[in-house]
């Protein structure tokens, strides 16, 4: 079996949809996720600023180490 990934829009679809019913070929079709573009970034951007500032900091040496016995004080 193949997989063919079509990108289309509402009215390409319906187009593509009725010919592979025609020619009784089986398919599913996935709904594109909303606010998802491809390319665009999964997380957050809030959290992706305050990890990239974490990331900034330390190596700016703005950091403190806690030793493993002071973990639970």
């Amino acid at each position: 079996m193949d997989t063919i990934i079509i990108k289309a829009n509402k009215k390409q679809s319906k187009i593509v949809r009725e010919f592979l019913e025609t020619q009784k070929v089986k398919f599913d079709i996935t709904p594109k996720k909303k606010g998802k573009d491809e390319g665009e970034c999964p997380y957050d951007p809030e959290f992706v600023e305050r990890i990239l500032k974490s990331s900034q900091q330390a190596k700016e040496g703005k950091y403190t180490i806690i030793s493993v016995e002071d973990l639970w004080k």
